[in-house]
C-alpha cells in the first residue's frame, strides 16, 4: 500500500514537495567544482608562471599529481631558487 501511494504522489504534478534536502557531500562537491573552475580561469588569465605552466598546464593536472611540495621541487617548478639544472 505504501509503495502504491508513493508512486501516486510521485506522478502527481500538483503535489507539494515535502522534502527538499540533499546530502552535504553534494553541496561540497558542487562548491569544490566551482572553486576549481574559478582557479582554472585565474590560471589561464595569469601572464606569469610560464615555467610552472609547463609542468601543470591545467589546475586539474596539478590536483591529479600527489606530491609533497618541498623547497627543491617548488624551486624547480617555479623557476625560482638556486637550482643549477
Amino acid at each position: 500500500m505504501a509503495d502504491r501511494l508513493a508512486k501516486e504522489a510521485a506522478r502527481n504534478k500538483d503535489t507539494n514537495i515535502a522534502f527538499n534536502r540533499f546530502p552535504k557531500n553534494t553541496l561540497y562537491y558542487d562548491v569544490a567544482e566551482e572553486a576549481k573552475q574559478k582557479w582554472q580561469s585565474e590560471w589561464e588569465k595569469c601572464a606569469k608562471a610560464a615555467t610552472t605552466k609547463q609542468y601543470f598546464p591545467t589546475v586539474q593536472d596539478r590536483l591529479n599529481i600527489k606530491i609533497s611540495m618541498t623547497p627543491t621541487i617548488e624551486a624547480m617548478v617555479t623557476g625560482h631558487g638556486k637550482t643549477r639544472a
